[in-house]
């Protein structure tokens, strides 16, 4: 049900169907046809496609008393876009470095409390466009650090009050990333909503206490 109703969306919104699967669907944007808004895009349909998520589990809850759980992972920068395959069975897909981190992000979410995470260049691009905030910062091997980023909602979407708390737990990153455990458990704090469930937030104020 899952797989039907989110694949039959993406490729509604403009994405091209690469795979689906048992584990997984794969949806790209901007391949086979170019287009310079594709991480706008992508998150774009991300975000409709967790309401639509959303409204589909009352009819889960109603029928089996359970709920569909999921996670997407976006992620921009090059890849091999190409033809795959032989005379009997062929396709296009794309392949690469880029791919595979899209992946990690998608499975790294579940490790954030995190419904839709976003690489760096995915963030740079769409940033105008939605509401996010930082979550990670990953050191690679060459030294380069990769931030990611959390997306919440288009831009303008977030209530007065989540609009603050996504402010007072950016600034709460920043100090628990300069090691000023105390000013970065009071910004934790002012970034509590009552009665909102925020496993991100929680994350973080684990890893604070510990430190």
């Amino acid at each position: 049900l899952y797989l039907k109703t989110a694949s039959d969306y993406l490729v509604e919104a403009g994405g091209y169907l690469d795979e689906c699967g048992g584990e997984s669907l794969r949806v790209v944007f901007g391949a086979p046809l170019p287009r310079e808004d594709h991480a706008v895009l992508a998150c774009r349909a991300a975000l409709e496609l967790t309401a639509r998520i959303e409204t589909l589990n009352k009819e889960c809850d109603a029928r089996w008393h359970q709920r569909l759980d999921f996670r997407v992972g976006i992620n921009s920068g090059p890849m091999i876009a190409a033809a795959y395959g032989g005379s009997r069975l062929g396709s296009f897909s794309v392949a690469g470095t880029t791919v595979e981190f899209a992946r990690r992000l998608c499975a790294a979410c579940a490790n954030y409390g995190c419904r839709i995470l976003v690489g760096p260049e995915t963030f740079a691009e769409a940033n105008e466009f939605v509401e996010g905030r930082p979550i990670e910062l990953l050191r690679r091997a060459d030294g380069r650090r990769i931030e990611l980023y959390e997306v919440l909602a288009p831009t303008g979407g977030l209530s007065p009050e989540r609009s603050r708390s996504r402010d007072h737990f950016w600034k709460g990153v920043i100090y628990f990333r300069e090691k000023q455990w105390d000013r970065a458990l009071d910004e934790f704090a002012k970034a509590r909503v009552t009665g909102l469930p925020d496993p991100g937030l929680d994350a973080f104020v684990l890893r604070t206490e510990r430190a």
